[in-house]
């Protein structure tokens, strides 16, 4: 990139699943499932959306799919998911960017937007995970890449395998400005919107039945009220 960008959107994503060998390819609708996830994820407020994978040829059929579909990716350590996202943001030069998994088909676009403008005014990390308020694969997390490039230190053998993990450790997370982002209502707590295993794929299909996966939001196919958000610093 010859220029730096506002925002990126990184979909992570891989085929070697111990749970759901392949499942990025699997089909959900009239898609794969990192179609579903890559088309939702262009409604975010970001410049690019690239999926992250690794370098190692179990994901060259992955890598194959994206390139025909014309999906921006970006090949890394397949191990070391804190490396990979380093070496992602000196390949794109973000000033911030979004994490999204790549076995959440339901991410919800709209929510993440509600982060990133929270973000213009300067919180290094907004995230709803610090205490879980929405269903399980609604995980919204937008960084900015110089404070992970300052705490990617910190991360310990056991935080590689996970993006972000790292950031939640009390001792890295008073080195960051965070603010933590909730459902007051908690309308959908319980709810497990993602495909971890191949029941989950199927419950996901049944769920979706013949609505647009692309914009149709999660609430409204979980058939509760949209979230009530509320954003509060993190301690």
């Amino acid at each position: 990139m010859t220029s730096p960008l506002s925002t990126a959107a990184f979909v992570y994503a891989r085929l070697d699943s111990s749970r759901f060998p392949g499942k990025a390819l699997e089909s959900l609708g009239h898609e794969r499932l990192i179609h579903a996830v890559y088309r939702r994820s262009t409604a975010i407020r970001a410049d690019l959306v690239v999926v992250l994978t690794t370098d190692r040829s179990v994901d060259d059929p992955l890598v194959d799919f994206c390139r025909r579909n014309r999906f921006e990716v970006f090949r890394g350590n397949p191990f070391d998911l804190v490396r990979r996202t380093l070496d992602a943001l000196d390949a794109y030069q973000p000033e911030r960017f979004v994490r999204v998994n790549g076995d959440s088909p339901l991410i919800a676009p709209s929510l993440v937007n509600a982060a990133l403008r929270w973000a213009d005014g300067g919180p290094e990390l907004v995230s709803n995970l610090f205490v879980r308020t929405f269903p399980y694969g609604i995980g919204i997390e937008c960084v900015s890449s110089a404070a992970y490039r300052r705490v990617a230190p910190y991360a310990r053998a056991v935080d590689v395998e996970h993006v972000t993990r790292h950031l939640y450790r009390p001792d890295v997370r008073r080195k960051l400005t965070a603010v933590s982002m909730r459902d007051a209502a908690r309308t959908a707590t319980t709810a497990r919107v993602v495909v971890d295993t191949p029941a989950d794929l199927d419950a996901i299909r049944n769920l979706v039945g013949d609505a647009p996966l692309a914009d149709t939001p999660y609430w409204s196919l979980l058939g509760v009220a949209p979230p009530s958000i509320v954003f509060e610093d993190v301690p």
